[in-house]
């Protein structure tokens, strides 16, 4: 050390640049060393991810090798079983987890698009099995694995637990860095969705904003900007702020336009653009979307896909109410064809049975519609457990079979017991208090308490503030006058009347068959005072009422032969006499004559 010393001493500047030459040598070495191994590590990554990719090609060639069919008894198999055989053969990867995760992520959102939710759930959680037993797992697949487990529950009617896993992977989703925005937004897209489905919009589009802002405007986040756009429209509508619901899915039809990829979302956002403008009363709009949406599912799924299920159906229910029963008989087939081929198991199958029965009822076909209710609450409850409130929809529909039939005493007492059965946590705000009023109104007006009945439907055509009227107001219009006139206000009747047939005028169309109730009751409510305009009405309703009789419809007998009475009094005794012959020969070969209403009605054809 001594000599080292008074060797640096004598020679400062030499030492000092071999010093400084060691130095930049031993960072050079730091650097090199560095760099070899950032490179090895690039060619472990490649070379693991060479194996995936080959491990994936591998598995997924022998899948499509058993879509052979003379590998499958001579036939093609279906998607969902070509699904199951690669889910029973994923134990050949078993030395490969990390390719295992990713198929069964791939194969949890291809059964989710299949409508298979059960099966969808079960890959889920078998792919977050696999992720709990590696400490290294990616937080981004656990984040989108959660998501499709979630999704999965949401289907299965399982929305507290669909909360749960979408609460979990938003938690993960805040330990992301701003490199896993996607990963972030979509955690928190998916719990939305959870909101949403347990009745809580506005929290669901707080979450939709924050998604929205994580995504940005990266063309590469196009799809998931849209998706969350229109689900934010599908929850103002809940909200009943139809105009910014509309605002929403306008922008995302825009924002879908930009790319052929997205053509599979035109047909939910075109159906949500229908449901949101028939909630504000524009009727024959809403039939126009619907039938757009429904041109466009067929064109990404074909004419026959159940991917057409939703749209299809939302369109034969306009139909119906627009009273063009030609059409809604050709629609409801295609319903009624794909919730077969669904099976009673899936969750799609209740909607159609329900919507189902009231065309059947429509149509007057009583004991098929009855059985229909049955069948949708079985289906419902059997997916979705006794503890889900939209049975009690589909038993209030049964109720209104029996008003609507002339049966108040049986519908008075079915109300009752539903109305006790309504869970706790629907609000006086929930729209089913609303409609069990409407009922309540309808059992007191049959039993002719119409003081109570009026007080009803007085309160419940009062629209909220911000809110518009629905096409469901020209209803209680009507409902008002009938009441109005057993209480022998004429006046105020036939005042109540002609504004409930101005807005379904306005509404539906001057000749619209949805006005046929309005003319029979305005023209009664006229009589012998205003002749003239009475018997313009009257036939106008004969002329109406013939046409959709001669379609089967059963209810427009029924109003016949009311309208029947008015034409006899107003001197038009031929033409009763030929509306009173076909409200008959319709109510026997449809509703049968033993229905209290139509008793009721074929009294006045007596004479």
């Amino acid at each position: 050390a001594y000599r080292l010393g008074r060797f640096a001493r004598r020679h400062r500047g030499g030492v000092a640049a071999t010093a400084l030459t060691l130095i930049a040598l031993l960072i050079s070495f730091v650097a090199v060393l560095a760099s070899w191994r950032e490179t090895l590590a690039a060619q472990r990554l490649a070379q693991r991810e060479a194996r995936t990719a080959q491990a994936v090609s591998d598995f997924l060639a022998d899948l499509l090798e058993q879509a052979d069919p003379r590998d499958s008894g001579g036939k093609d198999p279906s998607v969902v079983e070509l699904l199951d055989r690669g889910a029973a053969n994923l134990e050949q990867l078993d030395d490969q987890p990390g390719v295992q995760v990713q198929l069964l992520k791939t194969m949890a959102a291809a059964y989710f698009g299949l409508g298979r939710y059960d099966a969808a759930e079960r890959v889920a959680r078998r792919a977050l099995a696999l992720l709990d037993a590696d400490p290294e797992s990616d937080l981004g697949a656990r984040i989108r694995i959660l998501n499709s487990l979630g999704s999965a529950q949401v289907g299965l009617g399982r929305p507290d637990e669909a909360m749960a896993s979408a609460a979990e992977a938003v938690r993960l989703g805040r330990e992301l860095g701003p490199e896993h925005a996607y990963d972030q937004a979509s955690a928190l897209h998916a719990m939305a969705i959870a909101l949403f489905d347990n009745g809580l919009p506005d929290q669901a589009i707080a979450l939709d904003n924050q998604a929205l802002e994580l995504l940005g405007e990266d063309p590469e986040t196009l799809r998931p900007r849209v998706i969350v756009v229109t689900t934010m429209g599908s929850a103002l509508r809940k909200l009943g702020d139809y105009d910014a619901a509309l605002a929403q899915f306008e922008r995302a039809l825009e924002l879908a336009s930009t790319s052929e990829a997205l053509a599979f979302q035109r047909g939910f956002i075109l159906r949500g653009m229908a449901q949101t403008q028939y909630a504000r009363g524009q009727p024959r709009r809403a039939r126009e979307l619907a039938a757009e949406a429904v041109a466009s599912d067929q064109a990404v799924y074909g004419a026959h896909s159940d991917k057409n299920f939703r749209s299809m159906i939302v369109l034969a229910l306009y139909d119906l109410k627009l009273g063009d029963l030609a059409a809604a008989a050709t629609h409801f087939a295609e319903v009624e064809r794909i919730a077969a081929a669904l099976g009673e198991r899936h969750p799609n199958y209740a909607v159609a049975r329900f919507y189902g029965a009231l065309y059947q009822h429509r149509m007057g076909q009583v004991a098929p519609a009855r059985a229909w209710i049955d069948e949708a609450i079985a289906s419902r409850k059997a997916v979705y457990g006794d503890d889900d409130g939209a049975w009690l929809e589909y038993e209030l529909a049964r109720v209104g079979f029996d008003l609507t039939e002339g049966r108040f005493g049986e519908a008075g007492t079915s109300l009752s017991a539903l109305e006790r059965a309504l869970p706790p946590e629907y609000g006086p705000g929930h729209r089913l208090h609303r409609d069990f009023a409407l009922a309540r109104a309808r059992v007191a007006a049959g039993i002719g308490d119409h003081e109570t009945a009026l007080g009803l439907l007085e309160e419940l055509s009062q629209p909220g503030e911000g809110t518009t009227r629905s096409p469901e107001h020209g209803l209680l219009l009507l409902a008002q006058g009938r009441s109005l006139r057993a209480t022998g206000d004429r006046i105020a009747a036939a005042r109540r009347f002609r504004d409930a047939l101005s807005y379904q005028q306005e509404l539906y169309g001057e000749d619209s068959p949805t006005t046929l109730e309005g003319r029979v009751r305005l023209a009664a409510a006229l009589g012998n005072g205003e002749t003239a305009e009475a018997q313009d009405l009257a036939l106008s309703a004969s002329r109406l009422g013939g046409a959709q009789a001669g379609l089967g419809d059963p209810w427009a007998a029924v109003l016949l032969a009311e309208n029947a009475v008015t034409l006899r009094d107003l001197g038009e005794a031929a033409r009763a006499r030929e509306d009173c012959d076909l409200a008959r020969r319709v109510l026997a070969t449809r509703l049968g004559v033993e229905l209290p209403v139509s008793e009721q009605a074929l009294m006045g054809c007596a004479w």
